[in-house]
């Protein structure tokens, strides 16, 4: 499966650097998703299967970890490429880096999880059987909620940028490099509790401070300058949860079902990123060379993570109270 995604992503990406028209443009990005989305969740499974106890939990840090190090490094040199040479470059790049990334898929040990035989329709009927578990639901109303305030504001972050402040791509690419260097401390700190027992209590907080700093992000209470330290600050909330969150969806199913809980999670995870752009789409306003509706949006976001601490004790109780303890 990786290796067909990874090939599937490389060629759609070196296609979309080509492109010419706005249709070509909107077909190879909706091929890149198709490809590169399952391989999150195709990563976290093995690593599931893969991987028990102590060692899972460090892995998946590491893991989590890989995001904010490509915030760092990734997006402000991709900012740059493009500034020096064009947008298509740094395109070119992330095809070759793909095919490069294959080299070391090849040498991973096949995991057998006894979901290998059975035909493909008893394959989904298996996700309608795990959507009927009560903790199921639950954990992915959770995901919901940890990712539906904040992909309000991401989608819209460069335009916002560029318009109110004047940033260029180097300087947005910044902005995140900044980001970056927030969610690294929060994966250092979050694999620290990890491994004392927590799990829960992470998301809780991880959900609090990012609710904290993107409610301030948008206030026009400090200058410009610090709009980094509020990305970083973001960055960090978000990295101090997400290694939790999927160590305890990698914990909830048994191995043979554990590909299809990953697969539902990604599944569950684009949507509500698609859906919160989209929700946030008419607040927006150009009103004298000025974007509004950024002040909505983040304090609709802070919002919805202060209804994830309630979320986390339901999702602790039901796992507390199940019979079935994977």
């Amino acid at each position: 499966m990786l290796i067909i995604l990874c090939l599937g992503f490389s060629i759609s990406t070196v296609n979309f650097a080509t492109a010419d028209s706005v249709l070509s443009v909107m077909l190879f990005r909706i091929l890149s998703g198709v490809f590169g989305g399952p391989i999150p969740a195709n990563v976290m499974a093995y690593v599931g299967d893969r991987f028990q106890g102590q060692e899972r939990a460090k892995v998946i840090t590491m893991i989590m970890l890989a995001f904010s190090i490509a915030s760092i490094f990734a997006v402000p040199l991709g900012a740059w490429i493009s500034d020096l040479f064009n947008w298509r470059v740094p395109f070119y790049i992330i095809s070759a880096t793909i095919l490069v990334c294959l080299v070391f898929i090849l040498r991973m040990k096949t995991v057998k999880t006894g979901a290998e035989s059975g035909s493909i329709l008893k394959q989904y009927g298996e996700f309608g059987n795990l959507l009927k578990l009560s903790k199921v639901r639950k954990v992915f109303t959770l995901q919901f909620f940890m990712i539906i305030g904040l992909f309000g504001l991401v989608p819209n972050v460069a335009i916002w940028l560029s318009t109110n402040y004047s940033m260029n791509a180097t300087q947005i690419g910044l902005c995140y490099m900044q980001g970056g260097i927030g969610g690294i401390i929060g994966n250092t700190l979050c694999g620290y509790f990890i491994n004392k027992g927590h799990r829960g209590q992470l998301i809780t907080i991880g959900s609090l401070i990012t609710a904290f700093f993107m409610f301030l992000s948008a206030r026009d209470i400090f200058p410009p300058a610090f709009i980094g330290v509020f990305f970083a600050g973001m960055m960090f909330g978000g990295s101090f949860r997400m290694p939790s969150f999927q160590i305890i969806i990698t914990e909830l199913i048994p191995i043979n079902l554990r590909g299809r809980m990953m697969a539902l999670s990604m599944i569950v995870s684009n949507i509500t990123m698609g859906l919160g752009g989209i929700i946030s789409l008419p607040f927006l306003k150009l009103e004298n060379g000025v974007l509004t509706g950024i002040e909505a949006i983040t304090l609709a976001g802070s919002v919805s993570l202060l209804v994830v601490p309630f979320l986390v004790r339901i999702l602790e109780r039901e796992i507390g109270q199940a019979k079935e303890l994977y």
